[in-house]
């Protein structure tokens, strides 16, 4: 764990708003041109926030 953050649900909503950030600029990128690494970067960022949520998941730290 980030020695910034000093929970396991602070680590999990820092990694999975980059990753929501990282999806934006994927798409936007895709939306400006079409190829097929563009639609690759936009997969692999999908992929990472469907392994974010797993985490949180399987982390039981569900409260708000």
């Amino acid at each position: 764990m980030d020695t910034m953050h000093d929970t396991l649900a602070e680590e999990i909503n820092v990694v999975f708003s980059q990753a929501c950030i990282d999806l934006a600029r994927a798409r936007v990128r895709h939306s400006e041109k079409d190829t097929a690494e563009n639609r690759a970067a936009v997969a692999r960022c999908r992929a990472e926030i469907d392994e974010v949520l797993d985490w949180y998941t399987a982390s039981g730290d569900h409260r708000p």
